[in-house]
């Protein structure tokens, strides 16, 4: 039983919700940097440029730091606070318990599909990410294999025109290697750049062709952009499973096309240039060491039409506008809701260890109890924990009009399994010896219980966390009229979860203790698990249910 409820690999549950952080903020910014790139749409391709590499960059620390943020946001919620648990009379709840609305249910419904789906989603992350860095890995030896078989550029025309090129147009000189494994121009290499040629190129184009489509590589040369291709590239195989982050690295390429088509465009003229690439596009070329290394831009025939048609108009732009600005708006506030949660979940699963975790406080494990319970002429008014045991000393008050001759204790422990699949609970209890009273009427006594040890907890549980709810089982008086109520029925684990509109609910005036929707009262500090959302808390708190998140596992716990 115990091997079932071993939990998810905590790195895996932490991967997964920050998976899903992070599909939340990179699409904030992929819809922020669309806004302004439809607000800004005659902005030079070199400002354009910098704004979809500094948004994706964004996009990539957000994602990269989103692990530790989530922990170091989870661990900063302030400590649970300390209370007394001391009983008190029962008073009927008015108007009886609220329904859970429908906008309530279906939110925390959403929130159980996540966690449960979210080791599942730290796993296809860790494959996807695999698969991508041998992508990359196999791009990179492609691109390298291809350049150690190329030769050099033979073509004297060819030498001098990019001679040409580079000292008239103040471009760096580079490399030119003639290779039969490209069928147009790239360049490879970060420190040592080359132009790889095709070898047929002098054959294949015009005169006039040649040296615009020279002036175009030794610009990415001299922009660096074979290195900055590498990082985005890197970045990409993080970001693989964000549509938002997949656009920006598109938008990226597009723009350092771009910025080298207008340079050249600058110097021999758009009419010129765009020529030059209609030639390269009847060819039917494609750049294969270009998709090798994840550096290929847009279609010619895009550049072409882009070259030929600056001044045209995007339709029904300013439709457009609003509707980003109001998706953005739409998913920004989708974080208050989803970064919070991801926080608190992150931070449980972190929690959760391999191994027993020491705690030195014993009063680190909650205690509760039942102040009335259904049919029993006698108010627990308090309980307090002893060397002897958890429910260590009770103090009974006899409601009834015969006095109290012996009464039994039952002490449940239990605990939420921390697994992001289920809310599933352990449940075990034990019983007391009947232990002899003598209680009149409308007295109160205190009972020496010694129940429950630590030691017994823990072996009971077998899972990191711990409540203790102590109760009373049986009650016998002078005139042998007995009350009991077996342990399983007094409290069980499917009372125990309250939903999640009774939470932050003022409390009856008067009263201290909370009720769930039966009407059930639970004493001050009791803890419950959350209706519909898995590893989410709650503790009574000055009779107010009070969204709780659990300090830690116990001493020796999980094992």
């Amino acid at each position: 039983m115990t091997a079932l409820l071993d939990p998810a690999p905590r790195w895996l549950v932490l991967a997964g919700w920050s998976v899903i952080v992070a599909l939340w903020h990179t699409s904030v910014v992929a819809l922020a940097f669309g806004t302004w790139r439809l607000w800004r749409r005659r902005a030079p391709a070199t400002t354009q440029y910098r704004a979809a590499s500094g948004a994706l960059a964004l996009a990539a620390v957000l994602t990269v730091a989103t692990p530790a943020a989530l922990l170091v946001r989870g661990r900063a919620t302030p400590p649970p606070i300390a209370v007394s648990l001391v009983g008190v009379p029962v008073q009927p709840m008015p108007g009886g318990p609220p329904a859970m609305p429908s906008s309530v249910r279906w939110r925390a419904t959403a929130r159980g599909i996540a966690s449960i789906a979210a080791p599942w989603i730290g796993a296809a992350w860790c494959l996807g990410f695999a698969i991508g860095l041998v992508r990359f890995g196999g791009g990179w030896g492609l691109a390298q294999w291809i350049r150690r078989r190329a030769t050099a550029v033979r073509s004297t025309d060819i030498v001098d025109a990019a001679a040409g090129v580079s000292t008239t147009w103040g471009l760096p000189p580079a490399t030119l290697l003639a290779s039969a494994h490209v069928e147009a121009p790239v360049v490879i290499g970060a420190r040592s750049p080359a132009v790889l040629l095709p070898i047929d190129l002098e054959q294949r184009l015009d005169a006039a062709a040649l040296p615009p489509l020279l002036a175009h590589e030794l610009a990415h040369v001299d922009r660096h952009d074979y290195a900055a291709n590498l990082l985005q590239s890197l970045a990409d195989t993080i970001l693989f499973f964000s549509p938002g982050a997949r656009w920006l690295s598109m938008c990226v390429r597009e723009a350092r096309e771009y910025c080298c088509d207008d340079i050249v465009a600058a110097r021999c003229g758009a009419g010129l240039y765009a020529t030059a690439l209609t030639t390269l596009a009847g060819l039917g070329v494609v750049a294969r060491a270009r998709p090798a290394v994840n550096a290929a831009g847009p279609r010619l025939i895009v550049r072409i039409r882009r070259l030929m048609e600056e001044d045209a108009m995007t339709p029904l732009a300013g439709y457009r506008i609003a509707a980003l600005i109001g998706s953005l708006a739409l998913v920004a506030a989708a974080g208050a809701g989803v970064v919070p949660f991801s926080s608190a979940m992150a931070t449980a699963a972190a929690r959760v260890p391999g191994r027993p975790t020491a705690r030195s406080a014993e009063t680190d494990i909650p205690i509760g109890f039942l102040t009335n319970q259904p049919g029993a002429a006698l108010r627990l008014r308090n309980m307090q924990r002893t060397e002897a045991g958890l429910c260590g000393a009770a103090e009974i008050e006899n409601l009834a009009n015969v006095s109290i001759t012996g009464v039994r204790f039952a002490a449940f422990a239990y605990g939420p399994v921390p697994l992001p699949r289920s809310n599933l609970f352990a449940a075990s209890f034990a019983t007391s010896e009947l232990l002899a009273a003598d209680v009149a009427p409308q007295q109160v006594a205190t009972v020496e219980v010694g129940l429950l040890t630590r030691a017994e907890a823990r072996e009971r549980l077998r899972t990191p966390y711990a409540t203790i709810m102590c109760a009373v089982a049986e009650i016998r008086y002078v005139n042998g009229a007995v009350w009991e109520m077996p342990p399983a029925t007094v409290f069980g684990p499917e009372r125990a979860e309250i939903p999640r509109a009774l939470i932050g609910r003022p409390p009856v005036p008067g009263e201290a203790f909370c009720r769930d929707e039966g009407g059930q009262e639970y004493s001050l500090g009791f803890i419950a698990p959350v209706r519909l959302e898995p590893l989410t808390f709650t503790r009574c708190i000055d009779g107010t249910w009070r969204d709780y998140q659990l300090p830690g596992p116990v001493d020796g716990a999980g094992r």
